[in-house]
């Protein structure tokens, strides 16, 4: 098995992938594996099946559907998903791994870089309108979580939360790494930034959504995790965030159809209830678990064996449904 899969989800146009696949391939380390995610718009013309692995989708699937089907056709412990357009150096992912060898953290968070050296962008934030914010500064105590383009996630961690997201059709893919990021923190886990692990790509260019689709996804990520922000910032500040939201709305357009969906998404307190009830018992699998590993530890502690850096099972698995 291997310890490290690397899939890159390929939803539109391949015209960067190759190049892409060519820095993986040159700089890889051992005991990886590599999956490409397509939707019958890549046609390997290099033939490289003994390299890479190929998981093929019906077309008009969304970068979510891509990333969902990768990580499950996936066996590597740890995933690292990577766009289409990003380019890697030798050695990237050793200090990743090596900050995810804590049993506490569940995802790694590189940053990327664009072809003068500066940082683009370092992290996700969890914004207030229940919208997903780069965080560019050095300050990487304000990041919730890594970038869907350059991410690395514990893989049982990061399946158990996309069964229970529903992810291409509560918040869509445009906010897929902040509600993994916002869920990842509730269970327990926290994300290591590795400065160190430098990828250049371009500025990552969320996608396009209509007006009421921008407002729903964004209102219903707002309701799943504002238990985690605060009864007063729930009351206060975030009809303020969504009035801003609103304004720069109206600027690009879809303002009234946006405030609908809002609207709409308003509805979803039940399902936000349900996923939250989801989380609780994800962390109470996770604190049991590590209960258990400190009484074997005290308990055969003259005649400990080796730890495996990365378990199969980080924690019970616990499926939806």
């Amino acid at each position: 098995m291997p310890t490290l899969s690397i899939v890159i989800p390929v939803p539109d146009t391949a015209g960067q992938l190759e190049d892409t696949l060519l820095s993986v391939l040159e700089n890889r380390p051992d005991d990886v594996e590599i999956l490409v995610v397509h939707c019958g718009n890549y046609a390997d013309p290099y033939d490289l099946t003994d390299e890479v692995r190929y998981v093929e989708l019906p077309q008009q699937s969304t970068l979510a559907n891509c990333v969902e089907a990768g990580v499950d056709a996936s066996r590597g412990t740890i995933i690292h998903l990577l766009a289409s357009g990003m380019h890697v150096e030798k050695d990237w992912v050793t200090h990743a791994l090596r900050g995810l060898e804590d049993p506490d953290c569940g995802a790694a968070s590189p940053v990327i870089v664009d072809q003068n050296g500066r940082a683009v962008a370092r992290g996700v934030r969890f914004g207030l309108a229940g919208t997903r914010q780069l965080e560019c500064s050095e300050r990487w105590s304000t990041i919730d979580g890594p970038l869907l383009e350059a991410a690395f996630y514990r893989r049982n961690v990061l399946l158990d939360l996309l069964d229970l997201s529903q992810s291409s059709a509560v918040v869509g893919s445009q906010l897929l790494d902040v509600n993994v990021a916002m869920s990842l923190k509730a269970i327990g886990y926290r994300t290591v930034t590795v400065p160190e692990c430098r990828i250049l790509g371009p500025v990552p260019v969320p996608a396009k959504e209509t007006g009421f689709h921008r407002g729903l996804h964004a209102q219903r990520l707002f309701v799943r995790h504002a238990a985690s922000v605060g009864l007063a910032k729930t009351m206060f500040l975030h009809p303020m965030a969504c009035g801003w939201q609103i304004v720069l709305d109206t600027v690009r357009g879809g303002a009234l159809t946006s405030l609908l969906g809002r609207l709409v998404g308003l509805l979803s307190i039940g399902d936000a209830r349900r996923y939250q009830i989801a989380l609780a018992e994800l962390r109470s699998l996770k604190l049991d678990t590590e209960v258990e590993s400190t009484i074997n530890t005290i308990r055969f502690d003259a005649a400990r064996p080796p730890v495996q850096a990365f378990p199969d099972e980080a924690y019970p698995r616990a499926r939806a449904g």
